[in-house]
């Protein structure tokens, strides 16, 4: 096997704390040079050249088809009468989101594999209204984290004339007409894949309309913040905003938006720690949050008065990891130990109702309902095991 020879270039070198470091194949990170488009080209001949040589390859190939070809159901999810659910038939490239009314047939509502000719794009996330009448979805094209934002009326399957270009983000609804996202301000000249991806900024779509007439909500200060994201409380008076400059730690911001003009109130500012809202009435936030608790604990701060110095906290931490989750007016707490999973079900003030039972050992996920799908007294929830 004749490797390629990629050239170095002695002349970049660095200086670090006053130490001199040479990085000679910074050339390759131009991703727009014919040089490094050859570079891969030669790469890639290489290597398929070496695995398509493999004498038994083809039979490991038909054997892993074998056992993978099996039908694969999703956790389902329920919008504007509708259960929607994931279903791959066996081999499908990307599994196909289906929904179904009660007592209805099957539908198709996306299906992924119709993106793209050679099967490389992606369904990257879906986001539903409350009431489930429109939808956002992402589309990933060959894997790339700039993906293209698409809107779609569920009634109609009319899609909205727009496509947004978005780069580390979700869509989170205000109502029907418009929804939060994020995405990289653009730099002019700027590689699309390798440029620098540090200032994230926080828009507001209003259907209908065009990316360039977006609202900035967050992310024009002097100080770039590498990631930002935001959601939308249940009852929709709320705006949680999360800002990070690595993927541990996060700083809280919130604004109210029953309050036309209201400013941003910092919950938490540095971005030591790990915090998330699960959940939020009418008097309270409810946070997880691993601060002076390494495995994880539940707070509860009033919405009037959030900042850390008032947090009760209502769920101790405990030796095993947390994972706190919201199922209609509870608390559902998840700890992992042994790689089985304990859930235990809490009220709003942190009192204990009683330990979910699970068809057996091995761990659990999907303990999610909105508050009117879950009834108070047999405290019902879905759940995916």
């Amino acid at each position: 096997m004749q490797y390629p020879v990629t050239r170095k270039d002695d002349s970049i070198c660095d200086t670090y704390f006053g130490v001199p470091v040479k990085d000679p194949y910074r050339w390759l990170e131009d991703d727009r040079s014919p040089e490094t488009a050859e570079w891969v080209k030669m790469q890639n001949e290489i290597t398929q050249g070496y695995l398509s040589a493999i004498p038994f390859r083809s039979t490991i190939r038909q054997r892993y088809e074998e056992l993978f070809n099996y039908e694969k159901y999703s956790l389902p999810f329920r919008y504007g009468g509708f259960t929607y659910y994931y279903r791959n038939s066996g081999l499908q490239n990307q599994a196909v989101l289906y929904r179904e009314t009660e007592g209805g047939a099957p539908e198709v509502f996306l299906d992924p594999n119709a993106f793209s000719a050679d099967g490389t794009s992606s369904l990257a996330g879906i986001y539903f209204t409350r009431d489930g009448s429109r939808a956002a979805y992402l589309v990933s094209a060959g894997g790339t984290d700039w993906q293209t934002l698409h809107i779609r009326d569920t009634g109609s399957g009319v899609e909205a004339a727009e496509r947004l270009q978005v780069k580390f983000t979700g869509a989170s609804w205000k109502g029907t007409e418009g929804f939060f996202y994020s995405t990289y301000a653009s730099e002019k000249d700027a590689s699309r894949l390798s440029g620098i991806t540090a200032r994230h900024q926080l828009y507001y779509h209003r259907v209908g309309t065009s990316q360039e007439q977006d609202e900035l909500v967050f992310g024009d200060g002097d100080q770039p913040i590498r990631y930002i994201s935001a959601q939308v409380t249940e009852d929709e008076r709320w705006l949680l905003v999360y800002l990070a400059n690595e993927t541990y730690g996060n700083a809280l911001l919130i604004r109210d938006l029953s309050k036309p003009g209201d400013e941003f109130v910092t919950v938490v500012a540095d971005m030591r720690n790990q915090h998330a809202v699960v959940d939020a009435d009418d008097s309270f936030f409810y946070i997880q949050t691993d601060r002076d608790a390494p495995t994880g604990c539940v707070v509860r701060v009033a919405i009037t008065a959030p900042e850390e110095a008032n947090w009760e906290t209502i769920v101790p931490a405990r030796p095993e990891t947390l994972e706190c989750s919201a199922a209609g007016h509870y608390l559902f707490c998840s700890y992992l130990r042994d790689a089985v999973s304990r859930v235990e079900q809490f009220d709003r003030s942190g009192n204990f109702i009683r330990e979910v039972q699970l068809p057996g050992l091995g761990s659990a996920t999907g303990f999610h309902a909105r508050q009117e799908d879950v009834d108070p007294v047999e405290h019902a929830v879905e759940v995916h095991v």
